[in-house]
C-alpha cells in the first residue's frame, strides 16, 4: 500500500485516511464501542492465539492505535523478549518490531523497539510468533509498513503536536499516543 501525503496528513489528525474505506462508518459517531466493535475481531485473533500469549497494551483511548504485545506462552519475568504491534485505528496498516518486556503479578512494561528495528525480528525464537502476527494482519487486509517508509523524516509540513513515542519520524506521525 503506497499512502499519498494527504493520507499521512489525515492519519496523523487522527482521521481516516481516506473519504471512502470498508470501515468509513466507524469514525462518522464518538461513540469508541463502534471503533472496538470493528477491531474486536483482530483484537481476539491476538489474545486468543494458540501460538503466544498476548496483552493488548493500548486500546486507542489515548492513541490512534492499538497495541498488543505478543510472546511466548507463560512467560514471567523481568526480561522477556517479545513483539509489539501497532494497528492503526485511522487507516488498514500496522507495524511490529521486536520488544523486551517485563510481567511480574498483573503488572507490565515494556521497551519499544526503534523505528530502525520496525517489521523484523531478530531473535529467532520469536519467528513462529512473527510469522503468525503476518498471517494475522494478512487476513484481516491490513498492511505492513516497512521500517524504511517508517524512518523517513518528516517533510512538507507534517509536524508532531504531541507524542508520548518520542521521534520525528514518519512512525511517530502515523502512530501517535497523546496525553
Amino acid at each position: 500500500m503506497t499512502l499519498t501525503l494527504d493520507e499521512i496528513k489525515k492519519i496523523g489528525e487522527w482521521k481516516p485516511y481516506r473519504q471512502i474505506w470498508d470501515f468509513n462508518h466507524i469514525f462518522s459517531t464518538e461513540d469508541e464501542t463502534e471503533i472496538e466493535e470493528h477491531y474486536k475481531k483482530i483484537g481476539c485473533a491476538f489474545r486468543d492465539n494458540i501460538h503466544f500469549d498476548c496483552i493488548e497494551s493500548q486500546d486507542g483511548g489515548l492513541t490512534n492505535y492499538l497495541e498488543y504485545l505478543c510472546y511466548k506462552p507463560k512467560s514471567s519475568g523481568l526480561e522477556i523478549e517479545s513483539i509489539v504491534v501497532f494497528i492503526s485505528l485511522n487507516a488498514p496498516i500496522a507495524t511490529y518490531g521486536q520488544a523486551s518486556m517485563f510481567i511480574q503479578n498483573k503488572d507490565f512494561g515494556l521497551t519499544h523497539p526503534r523505528v530502525n528495528d520496525l517489521g523484523q525480528t531478530k531473535n529467532e525464537s520469536l519467528r513462529e510468533i512473527e510469522t503468525e502476527i503476518n498471517s494475522i494482519l494478512t487476513r484481516h487486509g491490513i498492511t505492513t509498513l516497512d521500517k524504511e517508509f517508517l524512518n523517513k523524516e518528516l517533510t512538507d509540513g507534517l509536524t508532531i503536536k504531541e507524542n508520548l513515542l518520542n521521534g520525528d519520524r514518519l512512525f511517530n506521525y502515523l502512530f501517535q499516543w497523546v496525553d
